[in-house]
């Protein structure tokens, strides 16, 4: 019989298969030889990884044999290896094997939700998702709508002053199908309040749980809230299905620090405590910023690591990973002579000093593509002025700050004009108008100068939530609909450019049937639930099967051999 020139192999590589790594093989019987002539690979151009693969072949005993034994024909693979030809003879009952490494892909979802309404029982969020891959984003995201028409009294609870920290969100687990939604709001005698339950109200789980001075925040999946002064407690909104909502926490997470040491916080109880999540980019770390009152110590907290699809913080194990002092409860007046060079001015004093509001003021935490150790604090002043709320900029060095005494002099300590501008190359240069202070050596801006330098129509305020991910911040914006380029605000401090986060425009700011809607944060002090949560969570391997990424790592081989009967 005549040798055949034949296709033996086409094979392309799921994001799964490169993560986890795969071996696909050809075997050939006891009459059939192969000459491997051709290795065609294809990579997605799009890409900054090119995923490695190798050749190998060996007889198919020798390959089942305990150690296997097989030889290496080399890279068909890598950032600069894209296919091979030549010859190379599979003998009769032997194995020819691509070998593929796990080569593990970060996927990520950056979601901007809003809240809007249109009768006190039916409110719609509106969803703008960033996508990307290993850091990259992806040109392109997604904006999803949803809408409920029966909300039982517990979902619209909220307070009637506007206290910072209020909002609701809606989440769809993906692993039960099930609709749930939160609502989390501080009352007059500021107990933080949380409602969890299914998403037409029928049924509720932490209905009503009052926790005095211990805020809940979301990270995307979990509520987490302090519990006393050695743990925090959380609610899983995404658990197994095995794992039902209920009426009680889920579990604990026991304060650590970096060096697996247990801690306990000086304090517990106070006035308009503080508890803002934050997803850092860099490094995949969840932190937090938080402080048992506005006039105590202020820490900065990293979590332990989950993944979207498996049960996580199974109680009672679960330890945070870092516990660092941001402020300490007494350093409030002497202004200067702090930081590693003792030029700097300290976060407590700028707080006890510059501080419109006790119960307005707020922290967020936040990365710079400029280090991975250096972060930047952020207070809010709690202004609560149309366009004054000013916002205030401080170095959190985690490799300076104190992971052992809540009452050391290691904490973060002031960014100045010339940091921003030198360091992080943000856009604050004096010439282009003079925008930023930099009072007591304190780097600061206010919305109003945001909306001189940008020439942005958008604003925040003291209700607005604030999140700084690699020298983009974003915000709730506090302009009625149709000011600025969308419900929630997407400032790149590098490039001055103003845009509307996830792409959720104005124009895309509509319920299911199209209608426009309002912004409830708008205004001064009209935005007492706020609508906005920004947050980072890893899509499930079914939604990342069913999206068109452009800038995901491809791996596509196909061979080409001679067949040959003996």
């Amino acid at each position: 019989m005549a040798d055949i020139v034949k296709q033996i192999l086409h094979k392309k590589y799921t994001p799964a298969e490169i993560g986890a790594g795969n071996i696909t093989s050809v075997t050939t019987n006891a009459t059939t030889a192969l000459v491997v002539k051709d290795v065609n690979v294809a990579h997605n151009d799009g890409s900054t990884t090119k995923p490695l693969a190798t050749l190998s072949v060996g007889t198919t005993a020798d390959l089942a044999a305990t150690p296997s034994k097989f030889i290496n024909l080399g890279t068909i693979s890598s950032s600069t290896t894209k296919g091979a030809s030549g010859s190379e003879i599979v003998d009769v009952s032997s194995t020819l094997s691509i070998r593929v490494p796990a080569q593990p892909i970060t996927f990520v979802d950056y979601s901007h939700s809003s809240l809007a309404y249109i009768t006190t029982s039916n409110i719609t969020q509106c969803q703008g998702i960033e996508l990307s891959v290993d850091a990259i984003p992806e040109p392109v995201g997604e904006q999803t709508v949803q809408t409920s028409t029966t909300i039982s009294a517990n979902t619209t609870a909220a307070s009637t002053a506007d206290y910072h920290g209020n909002f609701r969100q809606f989440v769809t687990n993906p692993i039960t199908s099930v609709k749930n939604f939160f609502t989390v709001h501080s009352d007059a005698s500021q107990n933080n309040l949380i409602y969890t339950g299914t998403f037409d109200g029928t049924t509720h789980y932490l209905t009503g749980s009052g926790t005095t001075n211990r805020p809940w925040d979301y990270d995307g999946r979990f509520l987490v809230a302090p519990d006393n002064t050695t743990r925090f407690k959380y609610y899983d909104l995404k658990g197994a299905a095995s794992r039902s909502p209920h009426t009680a926490v889920h579990g604990y997470v026991d304060l650590y620090n970096k060096a697996g040491t247990a801690l306990t916080r000086p304090t517990m109880g106070g006035s308009y405590a503080i508890h803002n999540m934050a997803y850092f980019s860099d490094n995949g770390k969840r932190m937090s910023v938080h402080s048992s009152a506005y006039n105590k110590e202020i820490f900065l907290v990293e979590w332990p690591d989950y993944t979207t699809e498996s049960l996580a913080w199974s109680s009672p194990n679960n330890k945070t990973t870092g516990f660092w002092l941001l402020s300490n409860a007494s350093q409030t007046s002497n202004n200067g002579g702090w930081g590693p060079n003792n030029d700097r001015t300290t976060p407590g004093y700028i707080r006890a000093n510059y501080s419109q509001s006790s119960y307005r003021q707020n922290w967020f935490i936040g990365t710079t593509a400029y280090s991975k150790t250096k972060r930047i604090l952020i207070f809010s002043d709690g202004h609560a002025t149309q366009h004054a709320n000013t916002l205030f900029f401080f170095w959190a060095d985690t490799d300076y700050m104190s992971q052992t005494s809540f009452t050391a002099n290691a904490f973060a300590y002031s960014a100045n004009v010339t940091d921003l501008s030198n360091i992080l190359g943000w856009h604050t240069s004096y010439l282009a108008g003079g925008n930023w202070g930099n009072g007591e050596n304190t780097a600061s801006i206010s919305a109003s100068s945001f909306r001189g330098r940008t020439g942005s129509s958008a604003s925040w305020t003291h209700t607005s939530q604030f999140y700084l991910d690699q020298d983009i911040l974003t915000f709730t914006n506090s302009m009625s609909a149709g000011n600025g380029p969308g419900p929630i605000v997407s400032w790149n401090m590098k490039t001055n450019e103003v845009t509307a986060a996830g792409g959720l425009t104005w124009a895309k700011y509509v319920d299911s049937s199209g209608t426009a809607l309002a912004n409830p944060g708008a205004g001064e002090t009209e935005g007492f639930v706020i609508g906005h949560r920004s947050f980072a969570s890893a899509p499930s391997s079914t939604q990342i099967s069913s999206r068109s990424y452009t800038v995901a790592p491809e791996l596509e081989v196909r061979i080409t051999a001679v067949e040959e009967s003996r």
